[in-house]
């Protein structure tokens, strides 16, 4: 996703703290970090030096939550939510998943092919009538895959005065009535298809996008600090501004004219809630089997030729992930195979989520070696020291 307008805020801070939740049941326990002792292993010395600059100096943070099996291991939160106003960050701040919030879109769709509303291989035309005589062919299958053919748009719209929504992506859609290549023929991430599955959702539901993730995924869950972008909302419940480094200072990037979008990335979450949304997704509480494991399983193109990707999920290596990067944000999500899940969320747009959130996958694989998972203590311990507490 492309970066947008900005505003400058080039306060500093003093060095904030590392917040650790250790928990026998979901987020009972806030305690704050103490020095540790050196761990040693070059893992984690990397992971250390990856989140210390979160501890250093007024500026932008991070937050992150360990589970296995849907318990969640550690959770935390480093740095400010809101630079200028010294506000610090915490478990339960919402910050913008970017393009990490595409798997919850495909899990709406799945809900509602759950419930008979729609097929995977309808062809979206059925539902959305701007497609039709130029877009018979695209599926709800290949917009979830990445592999309609849509065109971006984005630039179009990058110095729009008038917000755009959905609404006015088909308008444009329709106006175009062109492909990039024949759906099913080639995998190209498209921001326009995930879009456009929430306009699907809409139709379908006869409510907005927001209300239908509201009322089917996050109600359910008691994820309180989650919601798809509203000004107001954002403002209510003190979400995390947006920060990108600009000449050595903290700027402010929180604001873009495709903030009314949704489907592709318009979704902010604390990640205490995508705890909640860990445990339920892979605990098959939000789908039934057969629909995960859909959802989990390689695209194939019309050559026959896979391709790692599903529906919201990049897929490879013994796990599931996806990344990403909007305005001053920056997100991973990664589930492995054996059950181990690590979700980083930052506001800070310089910051590699994907390899911390890798980094302490791998810290503390070796950390707990021969160990039980349910180890809070060494969970705790390798955390602290990841985060450079001393």
């Amino acid at each position: 996703m492309d970066r947008a307008v900005r505003r400058s805020s080039r306060k500093r801070v003093p060095a904030y703290n590392w917040n650790d939740m250790r928990l026998a049941s979901m987020l009972a326990l806030v305690t704050t970090l103490i020095a540790l002792p050196a761990l040693g292993s070059d893992a984690d010395d990397a992971l250390r030096d990856a989140l210390r600059r979160f501890g250093q100096g007024h500026r932008p943070g991070a937050a992150a939550v360990v589970l296995r099996g849907g318990k969640v291991l550690a959770i935390g939160a480093l740095g400010l939510a809101d630079v200028e106003a010294r506000r610090a960050l915490l478990v339960d701040t919402p910050l913008h998943l970017a393009s990490v919030g595409k798997q919850m879109t495909a899990v709406a769709v799945l809900k509602l092919v759950e419930r008979g509303a729609l097929r995977l291989d309808r062809p979206v035309a059925i539902v959305l009538p701007e497609f039709s005589g130029w877009g018979d062919a695209i599926t709800i299958r290949h917009l979830l895959q990445h592999t309609s053919g849509l065109p971006d748009y984005y630039a179009h719209y990058e110095d729009d005065r008038n917000p755009p929504t959905n609404d006015d992506v088909l308008k444009l859609l329709a106006r175009w009535r062109r492909l990039d290549f024949p759906p099913g023929t080639r995998h190209e991430y498209s921001n326009a298809g995930y879009d456009t599955l929430a306009a699907v959702i809409e139709r379908v539901s006869h409510v907005s996008f927001g209300t239908f993730i509201d009322r089917e995924i996050l109600a359910p869950l008691g994820m309180r600090h989650t919601f798809a972008f509203d000004d107001t909302r954002r403002r209510r419940e003190r979400a995390a501004k947006g920060y990108s480094r600009e000449g050595g200072r903290f700027e402010i990037d929180d604001h873009s004219p495709l903030n009314l979008i949704h489907g592709s990335g318009s979704i902010y979450s604390s990640v205490a809630d995508m705890g909640r949304y860990d445990a339920a997704l892979f605990g098959e509480r939000l789908l039934p089997k057969d629909l995960l494991a859909q959802m989990l399983t390689p695209a194939r193109l019309k050559s026959g030729r896979k391709v790692g990707y599903g529906f919201g999920w990049e897929i490879g290596g013994g796990a599931v992930s996806h990344s990403g990067s909007w305005m001053g944000f920056a997100s991973y999500y990664l589930h492995r195979d054996d059950g181990l899940s690590v979700i980083v969320l930052s506001n800070d747009a310089s910051a590699d989520a994907q390899e911390i959130a890798e980094g302490i996958a791998e810290a503390l694989e070796e950390e707990l070696a021969g160990r039980p998972w349910s180890s809070n203590d060494h969970l705790s311990r390798v955390l602290r020291h990841v985060a450079g507490a001393r």
